[in-house]
């Protein structure tokens, strides 16, 4: 039985790991972890010298409990912890990048105990792998099943093992550099000209970091001319993030008025998304970290966009093969666009390159068994 300053160390461990998830880990402090578990800020580094001491033990616990399973497959391993531990799941998928220091080092060393059988499932720790957009969609596609409501556990832990076995098995190009330069043309429309600055300075420093002030800069205005055109920076955050949706939905659309069959609208489907996500890749990583910058009525229309382009999918791969019935369509769909989600907030983190045939082909190793 544990102790209770183990106990303790446990309760303050998940919530660290909860608020991480649903709210990013710059966006969390030490007192709004304590809150959870009924302690003071001061009172938690009883427990915990830092924040970052314990986003290495959320990770180096997660760890454990997979390699606590080296009687098992590798795969089955992975997706058992990953199902019983969303969010800790969560926080070893995305959050790897921000440690630095002792805490770095002792994940480092903690995961170079593992056996050479777990190098492929892994998210590297180092920029630069050979495998690592095939890494982070298999982190992007187990984090989206961990956390799916659709389906009991052993569906999804099924789902989840045909799909990471489908991954492990189609051949991707090394990763490259990420080319530089941008086209010198700019938008004429000041609205446009923001968004178009704006989007790449949330990727590279954070909403919580990027002033109206900083977004007029590049432009030659001020923050409050920015402010003039969106009102504040959550609805510019959001129109952003409602136009990404907006354009998904009318690939969506494309993909099914253009298609002979089902298969072929699905794969015109995951091309379309492929395509934004090459020619933006800013946008997809700003999709995906920081919605939880916005105010709930904000967010609620995102996540209905969300469902709305994963039904569609869903839709398309249950009709191109019948036998999947729908809980593990929608399970695929969903866990889909997981996966191009984590490897290109991968890629663009890494500075590789986000080549289009590789995430096409991820994509349909997912959706389309």
């Amino acid at each position: 039985m544990a102790s209770e300053p183990q106990q303790r160390r446990t309760e303050i461990l998940a919530a660290a790991a909860r608020l991480f998830r649903r709210r990013g880990f710059a966006q969390v402090g030490i007192d709004d972890i304590g809150a959870e578990v009924g302690l003071s800020g001061p009172a938690l580094y009883r427990y915990f010298d830092s924040k970052q001491t314990l986003l290495a033990e959320i990770i180096i616990g997660h760890l454990d409990r997979i390699d606590s399973r080296v009687d098992a497959e590798p795969v089955p391993a992975l997706v058992a912890a990953a199902v019983e531990e969303p969010d800790a799941m969560y926080v070893m998928a995305r959050y790897p990048g921000v440690l630095a220091g002792d805490p770095l080092v002792q994940v480092r060393e903690r995961r170079a105990r593992f056996e050479s059988a777990w190098d492929s499932l892994l998210l590297p720790f180092d920029e630069g792998s050979t495998d690592q957009l095939r890494r982070q969609a298999i982190a992007g596609l187990l984090t989206h099943l961990a956390l799916a409501r659709s389906g009991s556990r052993a569906q999804r832990a099924t789902v989840a093992r045909q799909c990471i076995d489908d991954l492990l098995s189609i051949r991707l190009q090394p990763a490259r550099a990420q080319p530089e330069g941008q086209s010198p043309l700019r938008h004429v429309n000041r609205r446009e000209a923001i968004l178009a600055v704006a989007i790449p300075l949330f990727c590279e420093r954070g909403y919580a970091a990027v002033s109206l002030a900083d977004i007029g800069t590049p432009l030659g205005v001020t923050g409050s001319a920015v402010a003039r055109q969106f009102g504040s920076k959550e609805d510019l955050l959001a129109t952003a993030l409602l136009r990404g949706s907006e354009q998904i939905s009318a690939g969506i659309a494309l993909a099914l008025r253009r298609s002979a069959s089902a298969d072929e609208a699905a794969r015109e489907m995951l091309a379309g998304y492929v395509s934004l996500a090459v020619d933006f890749p800013e946008l997809v990583v700003v999709q995906n970290i920081e919605p939880y910058a916005l105010s709930e009525r904000y967010r609620s229309e995102r996540r209905k966009r969300h469902r709305g382009y994963v039904d569609e999918l869903a839709h398309v791969v249950e009709l191109a093969d019948p036998r999947n019935g729908k809980t593990a369509s929608r399970l695929r769909a969903g866990a889909a666009f997981g996966a191009l989600n984590e490897a290109i907030v991968g890629a663009v983190r890494a500075r590789s390159a986000v080549d289009a045939a590789d995430l096409l082909r991820i994509a349909s190793a997912v959706a389309l068994p």
